[in-house]
């Protein structure tokens, strides 16, 4: 996994395992409690999240996209950011429930299956 530090990747929360989903050039490379990476990228498949809200079945069809930086876990102070198909169709501020897309700055996964932005 280290070899791939500083490239492009695609985080998402593995339904099954319970862990963030690390794929890189399209294949899923590493199963992980805790990943940071600089956001590229916000994705939301609305035409699969609608298909999830009307069939109440749960699919993968949301992934941020950004620069991997590392698999350290850490205590870092920022905007809590989750997804949640059913509350609003992009990703999310957990305080203020205002869609989320800032890309000036790190995401930080963790295992609350929440994302922390901060700065720095």
């Amino acid at each position: 996994m280290e070899n791939i530090i500083g490239q492009n990747v695609t985080i998402y929360f593995n339904l099954h395992k319970k862990l963030w989903s690390v794929k890189h050039k399209g294949k899923v490379v590493a199963h992980v409690e805790n990943v940071t990476i600089q956001p590229t990228k916000y994705h939301v498949n609305e035409n699969a999240r609608l298909k999830v809200i009307n069939q109440k079945c749960r699919s993968v069809h949301a992934w941020i996209n950004g620069k991997l930086i590392d698999f350290e876990a850490k205590e870092v102070d920022g905007t809590t950011v989750s997804y949640n198909p059913y509350k609003l169709g992009q990703f999310y501020d957990c305080e203020t429930f205002k869609a989320f897309n800032d890309l000036d700055g790190k995401l930080h996964f963790n295992s609350t299956k929440k994302a922390i932005f901060y700065k720095g």
